[in-house]
């Protein structure tokens, strides 16, 4: 199969819900870190600006995903959420967070599915 072939193929079930999946999580992200109290405006802090970058990489890995591409890019930023969440949930003791780390962990299972397809 030739580059061609593989990237203009249909995308498959397992690309197109890992996209979503970090699609909405940089969304989410996003979201978080333009949060205001009620009736204040967003503030931009660098704080907030590193959050609105690392959720632009987010939707950047998940654009990777679809395209097929890129596949370290696009196995790597969900793997390494994955073991950040991991490493959080250990230290926090906070068990709530495991749903993040199987969503991550998911979204890698799902790209290293697809990655006969993927360019390089």
């Amino acid at each position: 199969m030739t580059t061609n072939e593989r990237t203009s193929a249909p995308v498959a079930i397992g690309s197109a819900l890992a996209a979503g999946l970090m699609f909405l999580a940089g969304a989410s992200l996003a979201a978080l870190a333009l949060a205001a109290p009620a009736g204040a405006s967003p503030t931009l802090t660098p704080s907030s600006l590193g959050a609105l970058a690392f959720g632009l990489v987010l939707v950047a890995s998940g654009v990777e995903g679809l395209r097929r591409r890129h596949f370290l890019f696009a196995v790597v930023t969900p793997a390494l959420m994955a073991l950040g969440c991991f490493g959080y949930v250990v230290s926090s003791g906070q068990w709530a967070a495991w749903p993040s780390v199987a969503m991550y962990l998911l979204v890698v299972a799902f790209v290293w599915s697809e990655r006969a397809a993927f360019r390089d």
